[in-house]
């Protein structure tokens, strides 16, 4: 698990540096694209929105590419989604 709080400092420090170059990969890959895969919200979508998500918690900044926000926003406004977070919180509460 990459954000855990039970990772080492190292493990963290290599996670921090990889993510802009991933960031950028995944920027790449969405341009003039809705979706990961295909025209059709998939998996992939699903663990990637799951990652940007976790990503924006332990602070990095996915502002510098709009076409990753926008994506994000995509993935945020569908009611499985929305209904997957709600899961979590409720889980999280526990």
């Amino acid at each position: 698990m990459m954000f855990t709080p039970e990772s080492d400092d190292a493990a963290k420090a290599a996670a921090r540096a990889a993510a802009p170059k991933r960031l950028a990969v995944v920027a790449t890959a969405l341009q003039g694209r809705d979706f990961l895969v295909g025209d059709a919200f998939t998996v992939a979508d699903a663990n990637m929105f799951w990652w940007l998500t976790l990503a924006a918690r332990v602070g990095f900044d996915i502002s510098v590419h709009p076409g990753i926000e926008a994506y994000k926003s995509r993935c945020a406004a569908r009611r499985g989604v929305q209904a997957a977070l709600a899961c979590e919180i409720e889980q999280a509460g526990r």
